[in-house]
């Protein structure tokens, strides 16, 4: 269903966010 596929993209580019803002967060502790 389109509410199957929505939920999915929104969870994909929930787990995106976070995975960049660890990695920037890491980033930040070698400089």
């Amino acid at each position: 269903t389109i509410a199957d596929i929505l939920a999915k993209c929104v969870f994909g580019l929930t787990i995106y966010k976070i995975a960049r803002m660890k990695s920037a967060a890491e980033g930040m502790k070698e400089e």
